[in-house]
Parts: C-alpha cells; structure tokens; sequence
C-alpha cells in the first residue's frame, strides 16, 4: 500500500492510472482511503480520476456510491461524465438511484445524454424500466436519446424486441431512421 500510494501521486499519468488499477485488484478497505484521498486532491489528468472513480467503486461498492455522485454536478464536464459512467460501471443499485435522481434534476440536454448512457450501463431491470419510459413517453430529442443510450441491448434479443415495438407504435419517422440507423 505504501508503494502504491506514493505511485499514485507519481509525476507520471500512466503510473497513476496503474496505481489506481493496482488498488482496485488489491480489493483492501485501506486501499480505498487512498483512492478517497486522490480524488479530492484532484489530478491535472481526467484519465486518472476516471479511474479512481472505477477503483473506488470496485473496493467500497455502496460506501462509495455518495462521493462519486457529489461529482455529477461538478462543474468539470469531464469529470461529470467519468462519475456517470464509473457509477453505471459500478452496476449497483444505489448507483442508479443516484443517476436517476441527477437525471429527473437535469435540464442540459448534453448532461442528460451521457446520464441515459450511464443508467443503460448499469443493465439492471429498473434502470432498463427507467429508460424504456423515457422512450415511450418522451418527445424529441429525449425519446432519440434513449434510443442512443438504448443501442447496448441491440444483441439482447428480448430487450431490441421490445424496443422496436415502442419505436413502432410510436411512428416517429426520425426514431424509426434512428433505430433502422442501429441495427
């Protein structure tokens, strides 16, 4: 730990992205003090938190979820969106609760695209719920967002079936270009 912790503030990019990797596989709890200890003092690198955010998942799963999403409204758009999806990585629960929340509170739509994109990649049955409303109820763009955010499923036979029937009944032309675009 005592390595790592020194590598993890290394001049080098590489060598704190793979310090932060090398916490993540150690799965130890004090590992996840020093990845807690890194993302508040930052990094002129977003790669680097990225990457925190994912180990620090990884290690503390729920403990963690609160601090990630504390930076989905950072002002650093990149960091925004490497929270959104360290926490739609994360799959867990309590992730998608907090994305979900962020999204309902949302109104920039370049915010709320990579938010949908997050909630599809937890790939639980509420967040693919939670999405499938958005296209179903949601007028234009929002509906085509969901779709974008939807095309992970489009090898899940199940999940594009039902995801083509919403887009048939609802005959948008520019939904019905967007999803024949997909397949």
């Amino acid at each position: 730990m005592t390595e790592l912790a020194d590598l993890i503030m290394d001049r080098e990019m590489q060598a704190r992205i793979m310090a932060a990797r090398a916490l993540a596989y150690s799965e130890r709890p004090e590992a996840a003090l020093i990845l807690r200890v890194k993302i508040h003092a930052g990094d002129k690198q977003p790669d680097v938190i990225s990457e925190c955010f994912i180990a620090i998942l990884k290690i503390a799963k729920e403990k963690a979820v609160p601090l990630i999403a504390g930076y989905l409204d950072d002002p650093d758009e990149e960091r925004r969106q490497s929270a959104a999806l360290a926490l739609g990585e994360s799959r867990l629960p309590q992730a998608f609760e907090a994305l979900k929340t962020r999204y309902q509170g949302e109104f920039s739509p370049s915010v709320r695209r990579i938010l949908l994109l997050a909630i599809a990649t937890v790939r639980s049955a509420p967040s693919l719920e939670f999405i499938l409303s958005i296209l179903e109820s949601a007028k234009p763009p929002l509906d085509e967002d969901a779709l974008e955010a939807l095309k992970i499923y489009r090898h899940d036979k199940n999940t594009w079936d039902q995801i083509a029937r919403i887009v048939q009944e609802k005959q948008s032309a520019s939904l019905t270009r967007q999803f024949k675009g997909i397949q």
